[in-house]
């Protein structure tokens, strides 16, 4: 996804730097408090109900994937989308996807929300000990480099290392309100030339977790994480959220 870039001016006065997205993934991991073998034990089951629960996003037969063999933790149901997929493992559901686009970002969500589904489907006493998600971008920012934009943030000097091309950062929070404990990083692309690389991850602890509400959420939070930085993300990587 290239959007172009630009430059504006936030109410206080002080310019902010929209960033280029040139490349993304999300990933969101569930992790169960017990493992559900019937995931394995029960390929039909596995198959049929994936394909129910996923039919509103017109997934085939052809879509789907099944894994019995190999180390347990490793055996699973998935099904297929073109960016991405979703899985249904013993112990975990997962899904990534790549190469987003803006207007896919609500029914991304809600192919997380049907992973969880099933899940439940499969063992209606399912628990979540844990959601995570993971976000992450290589983004350029206009007139700068990374060494030039990270030059402007306070670094260590290590003398004994050589010329400095810039260093990283690394930050750990607690959000007070929802109690998220979340992790933002900062740092240089390896993939493409002077741009950032961001990461934001999000642990949530217990079982309930609505993903259509938490990823605007999450977002919200990025964006203010981000405007501590002087950027932010082009308008049009929000549309759809600020509709909700």
């Amino acid at each position: 996804m290239l959007i172009l870039l630009s430059v504006m001016i936030d109410l206080g006065g002080n310019v902010v730097k929209l960033l280029q997205i040139l490349s993304n993934q999300i990933t969101y991991r569930g992790l169960f408090i017990a493992p559900i073998f019937s995931v394995s034990a029960d390929r039909a089951k596995s198959l049929s109900t994936t394909l129910e629960e996923f039919k509103a996003f017109n997934m085939k037969a052809g879509d789907l994937r099944y894994q019995d063999t190999g180390p347990i933790q490793d055996q699973h149901v998935a099904v297929i989308f073109g960016i991405g997929h979703c899985r249904v493992a013993v112990d975990r559901v997962e899904a990534t996807f790549s190469e987003f686009t803006t207007i896919q970002v609500p029914e991304i969500a809600k192919a997380m929300e049907a992973t969880q589904n099933v899940a439940r489907r499969l063992a209606p006493e399912t628990k979540f000990s844990v959601h995570q998600l993971t976000y992450y971008c290589h983004a350029g920012v206009e007139g700068s480099t990374f060494k030039d934009f990270v030059g402007n943030l306070p670094a260590p000097s290590i003398s004994a290392a050589g010329e400095s091309l810039g260093t990283g950062f690394c930050f750990n929070w607690r959000e007070p309100r929802r109690g998220w404990r979340t992790k933002f990083t900062i740092d240089c692309s390896l993939a493409y030339t002077d741009a950032l690389f961001l990461s934001f991850n999000v642990d949530i602890v217990g079982d309930e977790l609505k993903l259509t509400s938490a990823w605007p959420e999450g977002e919200r939070y990025l964006q203010s994480v981000l405007a501590e930085f002087g950027l932010r993300f082009p308008e049009e990587e929000n549309a759809a959220n600020a509709e909700k």
